[in-house]
């Protein structure tokens, strides 16, 4: 009777350690990860100051000067050798732009992450350096455990499995097996057979080479905590595919919708420019009329002011760089339109006809010519926008590679510790039921 009551007090001191043992972890788990999460915070919401040089700064005046030219009609406008020289000085700068911005990018960005690189490996390798204390405790703990309950252990430590080894000898760490089946194949790294398992980790606790561990595994919270941070790691270390493929979607998107308005803007203004000549060629047709006054107004091309986001300052603005799927707003066309050529009532002579006809082609080409510019123009803000994007995610890949190997190696020591203490639980279990099964064959023989 007296060993059935202190084999009942040894095992609520068992289950009380392994309790203890686990909240432990799970206390040290919590916190690691709050403290990665508020210093990725703060780095986000400080980033890295950055003005243009000069030199990037005076090429895209000169580009924005070439494009107002263009639009107003001060580079040649109507003249096909005037068009096509400035159509390719605008190539020529804005080739010039796109290679300075492209370099001044890589150079921030690149600077901008081995800061942060810098930062978060300094608390990684304190998280590391708490993880091995941490083991250390657990290793004495489980010693003193077995002195306080007057076991026998066996000869030997507790001895730490080898994560490098573990890794090695499991499956691929992949998006195709999954967090679930990387952390099976880890336990079945660490030894197919469970007893075998704590026999090699746990040798001064584990007397019955028989021992039935299969059910023993950590608590269930426990093991969805690790699955997580597997899920996590691997997210990480496919950052940047997954973050192109959005950006991809959001920018073809873009371009799809300046495609889609300047298609709609030229084919009203087309309809307007066929109905006036209609109009003027009908009169024509009919021998014309009175003289034209003077003063009566040519057909040109009318220029409304650019809306809010047009080109005027943009890269004045300080970069917002809190989220990476963040674009530019698509760019639309100023309203570029033609005047009205055929006046209600308007009698002209057939020579003012002619006139008229050949100011409207003229007005119309100019309009084309103005929308084209317009067009490439948004086309290059949308590309320059995708290009610095684009950088940022090949260069920030290194910050998510060094969490994602860091959230897998603490995943994979959180769960075999998790793994220890039950095995060490259930081994220890065991043994007092061994003994006090022993101890009542012997009242009973007695």
């Amino acid at each position: 009777m007296a060993a059935s009551s202190s084999s009942s007090s040894s095992l609520d001191m068992l289950k009380l350690w392994q309790d203890t043992e686990l909240k432990k972890i799970a206390v040290m788990r919590d916190h690691h990860e709050q403290q990665v999460s508020k210093l990725e915070s703060e780095l986000e919401s400080l980033p890295m100051e950055y003005t243009f040089s000069p030199g990037l700064m005076k090429a895209m005046k000169r580009e924005e000067a070439v494009v107002k030219a263009a639009v107003h009609g001060n580079g040649g406008a109507g003249d096909a050798g005037g068009a096509a020289g400035l159509q390719q000085n605008f190539s020529a700068i804005a080739a010039r732009v796109n290679q300075l911005f492209g370099e001044e990018m890589r150079t921030h960005f690149a600077r901008q992450t081995k800061a942060r690189v810098r930062s978060l490996a300094g608390l990684l390798r304190e998280h590391e350096a708490e993880r091995e204390r941490l083991w250390r405790n657990l290793r004495a703990s489980a010693q003193g455990l077995v002195a306080r309950l007057h076991l026998h252990p066996n000869r030997g430590s507790l001895e730490k499995p080898s994560l490098s080894a573990v890794h090695a000898a499991s499956a691929d760490f992949s998006m195709v097996l999954g967090a679930e089946g990387y952390l099976n194949s880890v336990a079945r790294s660490l030894d197919p057979e469970p007893a075998n398992f704590a026999r090699r980790f746990c040798p001064f606790l584990v007397a019955a080479p028989k021992a039935d561990l299969r059910a023993l595994t950590p608590l269930a919270q426990h093991a969805f905590h690790s699955v997580q941070c597997l899920h996590r790691a691997l997210l990480d270390m496919h950052h940047e595919a997954n973050e192109r493929q959005a950006l991809a979607a959001a920018f073809g998107t873009q371009r799809a919708r300046v495609e889609a308005e300047w298609d709609v803007h030229e084919a009203g203004m087309t309809d307007n420019y066929l109905r006036q000549r209609r109009e003027l060629e009908a009169r024509m047709m009919d021998g014309g009329a009175e003289p034209s006054s003077a003063d009566e107004t040519k057909p040109q091309a009318r220029r409304r002011g650019p809306r809010g986001n047009a080109n005027n300052g943009r890269w004045l603005d300080k970069e917002k760089q809190s989220r990476l799927i963040h674009t530019a707003p698509v760019l639309a066309p100023t309203g570029v339109s033609l005047g009205d050529a055929a006046a209600p009532g308007a009698g002209v002579a057939r020579e003012d006809i002619r006139n008229k006809l050949k100011d409207l082609e003229l007005g119309y080409q100019m309009a084309l010519q103005t929308l084209n510019v317009q067009k490439e123009q948004a086309l290059l803000w949308i590309q320059r926008q995708e290009m610095r994007m684009s950088i940022q995610l090949q260069l920030v890949q290194e910050q998510f590679n060094l969490r994602g190997e860091a959230r897998r190696a603490a995943a994979l020591e959180n769960f075999i510790m998790c793994h220890l203490v039950a095995a060490i639980a259930a081994g220890t279990t065991e043994m007092l039921e061994a003994e006090a099964s022993a101890g009542v064959v012997l009242e009973a023989n007695a």
